[in-house]
């Protein structure tokens, strides 16, 4: 059953070369309409021209599509538009009419409905560089820590408010009566994401570590120097920023109301604990469950470590429109 770790590997390094080094081989030309803004310190999002922002121009992504994973805006030559968290914020913050973004809001909310959290396990660059963390832990000899119940409980509840604060961010960007606070603002979320930092420095370009135009900037940057540091925190503790990540918030209600499916068999259930323990997010629904019935759980991202780890044929398996796709 190794095997689904090694196609699962297969598909992160493909996505991961796709998504940061696509746009080197597909980029495509020069977009004249949307840039960089920049401040006296750096650049802190993307928006239309003609709104009092200063620009830098920068190469159209070769794909005018954002994935429900972090492929960031910031990168150099990117393959596509950014992420699914950015393209909603951004239509927040102008107020953009519903039927022009709607068709692509569709679609995103579509792909997460197929695949759910899928996206996060398999496909998201900076889940294979966690991954990447647990790989040199490994080598070196080092054991992984476990978090208590209360710590991980407090990781998703974080994840929760850095996504409603940034829609709310968003919507409150746009109120006139802010004035020039307002574009301190912008894509939130953005401002403190790891991927601002790693994006650029993935992609051979000037990484923007810190803006302190004014306190609220300033405040996006110290809690963004937070992510980078808890990024590297996760070479103890198990894809650690992914608990946090609310890109993963946005997929994760489609884990337990979309297509794809964690069954559980508890009857050929033995309790050994080999899906907890092999877990990256400590995640105890597997473990836990005791009918025969689905465990999905919100924060899991389906690595399917568990169903290669039981012991047990038949105990666990994926399903995808109630097909199954694979088991122990």
């Amino acid at each position: 059953m190794a095997r689904i770790t090694l196609t699962r590997r297969a598909v992160q390094t493909v996505s991961f070369l796709l998504v940061v080094y696509g746009g080197f081989l597909f980029g495509g030309e020069l977009d004249r309409s949307r840039g960089e803004i920049v401040t006296d310190s750096g650049y802190s999002g993307t928006f239309e021209r003609g709104r009092g922002i200063r620009f830098v121009e920068r190469e159209k992504p070769a794909v005018e599509f954002h994935l429900p994973v972090t492929s960031c805006y910031y990168q150099h030559r990117g393959l596509f538009s950014g992420c699914s968290l950015l393209y909603i914020s951004e239509h927040l913050t102008w107020m953009t009419p519903l039927v022009h973004w709607l068709p692509s809001l569709l679609l995103i909310v579509t792909l997460m409905f197929l695949f759910g959290r899928l996206w996060c396990g398999w496909v998201c660059p900076f889940g294979a560089l966690s991954d990447v963390l647990t790989w040199l832990r490994k080598l070196l000899g080092r054991d992984h820590r476990l978090l208590s119940r209360r710590w991980r409980d407090g990781l998703v509840v974080t994840k929760y408010v850095l996504l409603f604060l940034t829609l709310g961010l968003s919507l409150l960007a746009a109120l006139p009566a802010l004035g020039p606070k307002g574009s301190s603002l912008l894509l939130p979320f953005c401002q403190m994401c790891l991927g601002k930092f790693a994006s650029p420095l993935l992609s051979f370009a000037t990484v923007c570590w810190t803006n302190w135009r004014d306190w609220i900037t300033g405040t996006f940057s110290v809690l963004g120097l937070a992510t980078l540091t808890l990024f590297f925190v996760g070479f103890s503790v198990r894809r650690l920023y992914c608990r946090i990540c609310p890109i993963g918030g946005l997929c994760a209600p489609f884990n337990r109301y979309g297509l794809v499916s964690l069954q559980k068999d508890a009857r050929k259930c033995t309790r050994c604990g080999s899906c907890a323990s092999v877990c990256p997010v400590d995640n105890l629904t597997v473990y836990e469950g005791r009918a025969v019935d689905a465990v999905n759980a919100c924060e899991c991202t389906l690595c399917l470590r568990c169903v290669e780890a039981c012991p047990e044929p038949g105990c666990l398996e994926l399903t995808m429109v109630g097909k199954r796709v694979v088991r122990s």
